[in-house]
């Protein structure tokens, strides 16, 4: 029997176009936006307490530069703790802060603490 290929096409065309669909009323089907979203959300917490726990740390740290005897570590500890109270509202800006621009504001807010470190830990070495 001789089949026309506009035909072949045709139905061709109707198998592979119906292969990749899915029904709309699906519950499981996130709307358009919605994971890229809880991504973001997610990424954000859990950057918030990393950022939390480093804080945590800093003020530890800094409190036992603090409880030194000497006068070249009380002073260390005042300006380092005052550079700690600097870096946390930009800290808590980015509880607010949109996805547009996330990445710079916690890479600047990143680099404020890591600086921080660098400078309390030379601090808390020298004897």
């Amino acid at each position: 029997m001789f089949v026309r290929k506009p035909t072949i096409a045709l139905l061709l065309a109707t198998m592979l176009g119906g292969a990749g669909c899915r029904d709309r009323d699906d519950p499981e089907r996130a709307p358009y936006g919605k994971p890229a979203d809880d991504d973001f959300t997610r990424t954000r917490e859990r950057y918030e307490a990393d950022l939390r726990e480093r804080l945590d740390r800093i003020d530890e740290q800094l409190d036992e530069l603090a409880r030194r005897t000497d006068a070249k570590a009380h002073e260390a500890a005042d300006r380092l703790r005052a550079e700690r109270d600097r870096l946390e509202p930009q800290f808590d800006q980015l509880r607010e802060q949109a996805k547009s621009g996330w990445e710079e504001a916690s890479q600047r807010v990143s680099r404020g603490f890591d600086e921080l470190q660098r400078k309390l830990d030379d601090a808390l070495d020298e004897d």
